[in-house]
């Protein structure tokens, strides 16, 4: 009898693709960056993933919810932890606006997205002025 392995390459490798609203791999993603780059899933990628599984659960099952994250300041700039670094978090907000309007710009239906995004860009200056302790309590509707 002949058995073969296959291993499938990380996503990272492959060609790019349209940018998407919700990536359902996007946890799966991060992990295996953190093991192709480090050879194990760091702290902040694991606690990443899991404020990003917890809140599709919640959001799934349409409950009011409490996710809490931390954002870093690097010389006075939100920075959010991903693939390996720490990242500007309000660049982050323009590219999902961006994704947003070009996909509502195409299709009614993600009219929705489009506002949510611009009102999470606002919400993301209104923490950057937050000192240092101070925390923020975003409460949203769902349609």
């Amino acid at each position: 009898m002949h058995t073969q392995t296959i291993e499938q390459e990380p996503r990272l490798n492959q060609p790019e693709y349209e940018p998407q609203m919700f990536d359902l791999l996007a946890s799966v993603d991060m992990a295996r960056f953190d093991l192709h780059e480090r050879g194990y899933i760091t702290h902040e990628t694991k606690q990443r993933i899991l404020d990003e599984e917890l809140t599709l659960i919640v959001e799934g099952v349409d409950r009011p919810h409490r996710t809490t994250f931390v954002l870093k300041d690097m010389d006075g700039e939100l920075m959010y932890f991903d693939e390996g670094k720490w990242r500007p978090y309000i660049s982050s907000m323009y590219n999902g606006l961006n994704v947003a309007e070009s996909l509502a710009d195409n299709d009614s239906r993600y009219e929705f997205q489009a506002q949510r995004a611009a009102q999470e860009l606002k919400e993301s200056y209104t923490m950057q002025g937050l000192m240092p302790g101070e925390s923020m309590v975003v409460c949203r509707q769902y349609p």
